[in-house]
């Protein structure tokens, strides 16, 4: 919520690369940290650049493009980029086994860097962004916070993000080998689970011309969660791959399908409270 009253003074442009470079500066904080007060205050200062760039990306994505477009470009945004980051999770454990956990978080920073100078140069606001009032823009904070809509969106978007993030790609990996299956497989199983997701979250897009966003929403959340209970009761016993393969994907595609639940909405707002949207 505070990024976004910072997103209603300044223009999203102009912060897009601060919130990559509190990014870049967490990590490497975390590579040199020689105690664990050093490495959590990294730690936080990656999750401030997160929550800065929450609603700098519905910000940026609705001054820039159509209503059309920013809905199916926010969701490959959030289900792209967050795969993208679980892969790189499986190449880290791949080559933690050659590298030193520290090289790998000095690798992450150096790999920021770009970013921030790339954020900088090119990510502007396409026309001259109208500043609100903060106090205006807590007045919206806290009629969302009343809203049913909202806590729907949260609770949908937790469902995504949740198997996605970090932990959740870990949470991933042990409970596929809680359930039983070896190393290998359990990595199988979750990489189907993410391209799953990825095929949710882009498809929801389409399905959602024709019978609408809510709808697609409920189903997709509905669905995912009766297959996870299908899988948590009945692939302990199969200990098929083949039974279990199609169910972690279609699973994926449940979960997948709530990344759009927030672009959805988002269009309903002007401008200048998007961004307030996304940072509830």
């Amino acid at each position: 919520i505070p990024a976004s009253l910072l997103v209603t003074r300044y223009s999203p442009g102009a912060l897009a690369w601060i919130s990559i470079l509190l990014c870049s500066l967490g990590v490497g904080a975390q590579s040199i940290a020689e105690d664990s007060f050093v490495f959590l205050a990294g730690v936080c200062v990656y999750g401030i650049g997160w929550a800065l760039a929450v609603p700098l990306v519905g910000q940026i994505a609705r001054n820039r493009l159509t209503t059309r477009t920013f809905v199916i470009a926010t969701t490959v945004v959030f289900v792209l980029g967050q795969a993208l980051a679980s892969i790189s999770l499986m190449t880290a454990d791949f080559l933690d086994q050659i590298f030193e956990w520290r090289t790998l978080y000095q690798i992450s920073f150096v790999t920021h860097l770009p970013l921030v100078v790339l954020a900088w140069i090119f990510i502007k606001p396409s026309k001259d962004f109208q500043s609100g009032s903060v106090l205006d823009t807590l007045g919206i904070a806290w009629r969302l916070m009343r809203s049913p809509v909202l806590w729907l969106a949260g609770l949908a978007s937790a469902l995504f993000l949740a198997t996605l993030f970090d932990f959740g790609y870990i949470w991933n990996l042990n409970f596929q080998m809680a359930l039983g299956w070896d190393s290998t497989e359990s990595i199988v199983l979750t990489f189907i689970f993410l391209v799953g997701l990825i095929f949710g979250g882009t498809g929801a897009t389409i399905i959602a011309h024709w019978i609408g966003g809510y709808a697609t929403m409920l189903i997709g959340m509905t669905y995912g969660c009766i297959t996870f209970g299908v899988v948590l009761v009945f692939t302990p016993d199969r200990n098929d791959l083949w039974f279990a393969l199609p169910l972690l994907f279609t699973m994926g595609m449940g979960f997948g399908s709530c990344s759009m639940i927030l672009p959805y909405f988002a269009r309903f707002f002007e401008e200048k409270s998007s961004g307030m949207f996304f940072a509830v």
